[in-house]
């Protein structure tokens, strides 16, 4: 999947809503230049939908191809994270909470 069609749609999507703000401050010529780009628009997101799919579909056959391959592999970084960050708080719960300052206990 590329980029830059996304840019181009994000770029197409800005231009249409300028003309459609110009069509309604009564420019009547804006309508057909927001037709012709809403066409266009439409024709690089069935572009971009071939390519996300052609992308995802080639992203699975890597799975599956990888999967054969290689054993699986152990936890993820993120979840080692976490589990860090669990330790840590069970660590700090365990310590004596300290009384506040300024107050005695009577």
């Amino acid at each position: 999947m590329t980029a830059p069609s996304a840019d181009k749609l994000l770029q197409l999507v800005n231009v249409i809503q300028y003309d459609l703000q110009s069509l309604a401050g009564g420019s009547r010529s804006s309508a057909t230049q927001a037709r012709k780009r809403l066409s266009e628009a439409s024709k690089l997101c069935t572009q971009l939908r071939k390519e996300t799919l052609d992308f995802s579909k080639s992203l699975t056959a890597a799975k599956k191809s990888k999967k054969t391959a290689e054993p699986a592999a152990a936890e993820s970084p993120e979840v080692e994270e976490i589990v860090e960050d669990m330790e840590e708080l069970a660590v700090e719960e365990q310590q004596p909470k300290k009384s506040k300052r300024g107050r005695k206990k009577k």
